[in-house]
């Protein structure tokens, strides 16, 4: 045999080198899904129940900001979740759905609840109890969630906002943030007309889709409302500042917002 020399050492620890980066990466970390769950505050120590197209139902608790995470390693979208918590507003439990196959962000909400209510056409929690992977194959896209959210924020009168994910970005469950204004200002519209969740969810899972003029009237004050009133002002400002976390350069897109819509306001 040839005695090897430096450069065949070298070669070879090289080779060596590579296979082993190679099995340690083993095709790379798995997916994580994570998100917030809310109501216009977190809700904490809430059990969150997820289950996909493929794979075991996988279940966490949120922390005390109401942020949860699951890493998905045989789960295949799409994915429906659900928070349970003792007591939850109203009762009930809430529900989102994801067609990620990378893992990401999915809040679950009231407002995002409305939105599964809406895609499926029934009462989302009875949904959840039965729910095969064969049955959630028949939400395979973000197109059909996003048009389901649409219709959900016009019927609202919210159709200023239509373009922010509520249920794909992330958001922190404080005063400010304006998916919690939204929630907060969901709450309070509730109240002041004597509207359940429930009732909203009947409306949404039914053809029609409208929410009553007093509710929408109701919610659209409460949202849009002065400093002070209840939540933010929800001014171009504020949206637009929101916006800019989805701008490829986050930082020209701010400071275009502080010249063109911020200037003066505060």
């Amino acid at each position: 045999m040839k005695p090897q020399t430096p450069k065949d050492w070298c070669n070879t620890a090289m080779v060596i080198a590579v296979a082993l980066g190679l099995a340690a990466c083993g095709g790379g970390d798995a997916p994580v899904l994570r998100g917030t769950a809310a109501t216009g505050a977190p809700l904490v120590d809430a059990q969150v129940s997820l289950v996909c197209a493929s794979g075991p139902v996988l279940t966490t608790r949120t922390n005390t900001a109401g942020d949860w995470q699951l890493t998905l390693s045989a789960q295949r979208a799409p994915c429906a979740a659900q928070v349970n918590a003792d007591p939850l507003v109203n009762g009930l439990r809430y529900h989102a759905l994801s067609a990620s196959t990378d893992g990401g962000v999915l809040n679950i909400t009231p407002l995002t609840d409305l939105v599964v209510t809406r895609l499926i056409g029934a009462e989302p929690t009875a949904w959840f109890a039965t729910l095969s992977p064969q049955a959630l194959r028949l939400y395979p896209d973000s197109q059909r969630i996003k048009a389901a959210q649409t219709q959900v924020l016009d019927a609202l009168g919210l159709q200023s906002i239509d373009a922010i994910n509520f249920m794909g970005s992330a958001f922190k469950a404080k005063p400010g943030h304006l998916a919690d204004d939204l929630l907060t200002a969901l709450q309070a519209a509730s109240q002041q007309t004597q509207t359940t969740h429930a009732s909203l969810r009947t409306v949404f899972a039914s053809a029609n889709g409208q929410v009553s003029a007093d509710f929408k009237s109701a919610l659209t004050n409460a949202f849009f409302a002065p400093a002070g009133g209840g939540s933010e002002l929800m001014t171009a400002c504020n949206i637009c500042r929101f916006n800019c976390q989805f701008d490829i350069d986050k930082w020209a897109c701010l400071a275009t917002c502080e010249l063109l819509a911020c200037a003066g306001q505060e």
